[in-house]
């Protein structure tokens, strides 16, 4: 990219050219960015290497509110096994607010 516009001009020492090298180093990138993907995601690809992408954003208009049963089901800090089993075993819920004791505030 312009970095290597930049160190070919420092090598050859001569910015006659700095503006055909600089726009010829764009149009290959740009050129290149259209039919195939970097190098290195290639590769990374290629060799079946796990990396994450990019954090994408969803579900940004929804609230908890939104997808939450009401009343919630919560846990206390300290829960009975019943009510553990009980409520596992009639919900198909996997995440569950867990409030203190007396306060009714959630963790």
């Amino acid at each position: 990219t312009i970095s290597n516009a930049v160190i070919i001009l420092e090598v050859t020492d001569d910015f006659t050219y700095a503006i055909p090298v600089i726009a010829t180093t764009l149009a290959a990138r740009f050129t290149g960015d259209i039919f195939n993907k970097g190098l290195y995601s290639s590769y990374v690809d290629l060799l079946n290497i796990s990396y994450l992408d990019s954090h994408k954003r969803f579900l940004t208009a929804l609230r908890a509110s939104d997808i939450m049963e009401s009343p919630p089901i919560v846990f206390r800090e300290v829960e009975s096994v019943q009510k553990l089993t009980e409520i596992l075993s009639t919900t198909s819920a996997n995440g569950f607010p867990v409030i203190r004791a007396g306060k009714g505030t959630f963790q």
